[in-house]
C-alpha cells in the first residue's frame, strides 16, 4: 500500500504525464480534431476552470513532508511549460487565436493562482 508521500509523488507524475499527453495530441492530431477539442472545451469552460483550480490547490497545499517546495515548483513548471507549448502548437496548426486566449483565462489563471495561494497560505512548520 502506498503512503501519502508516495501517492502524492505518483499523482505529480500523472499530472505531468497528462500535460505531456496534451502536447503529444497537439503534435499528432489533425487540425480539424484540434478545433473540435477547443469547441468541446468551450462548452465545458466552467469544468476546465474547476479542474485547473482544484489541481492547483491540491499541488499548492501538499505538506512539505510529502512534497517539498522544490518538487512542487518542478511539477508546476513542467505542467505549465507543456500546456503553454500545447497552446502555441494548437494555435499554429489551426490558425485559431482562441487556442491562445481560452487557456490563459480558463487554465493558466486558475491553476497559477491556486498553486500560489496554496503555497503562500499554507502554515509553515517550524522545526525546533
Amino acid at each position: 500500500m502506498l503512503g501519502t508521500r508516495d501517492s502524492t509523488r505518483l499523482t505529480c507524475v500523472l499530472l505531468v504525464a497528462a500535460a505531456f499527453a496534451l502536447l503529444r495530441d497537439a503534435i499528432t492530431l489533425a487540425p480539424a480534431v484540434l478545433s473540435a477539442q477547443l469547441d468541446d472545451a468551450r462548452e465545458g469552460a466552467a469544468a476546465v476552470v474547476l479542474l485547473a483550480a482544484c489541481l492547483g490547490a491540491w499541488l499548492g497545499t501538499r505538506p512539505a513532508a510529502d512534497l517539498p517546495l522544490r518538487l512542487k515548483l518542478l511539477t508546476f513548471s513542467l505542467v505549465e511549460a507543456s500546456v503553454v507549448c500545447d497552446n502555441y502548437l494548437r494555435h499554429t496548426r489551426t490558425g485559431d487565436r482562441a487556442n491562445l486566449v481560452f487557456p490563459k483565462v480558463h487554465w493558466h489563471g486558475p491553476f497559477v493562482a491556486s498553486v500560489l495561494v496554496g503555497v503562500v497560505a499554507r502554515p509553515r512548520q517550524r522545526h525546533t
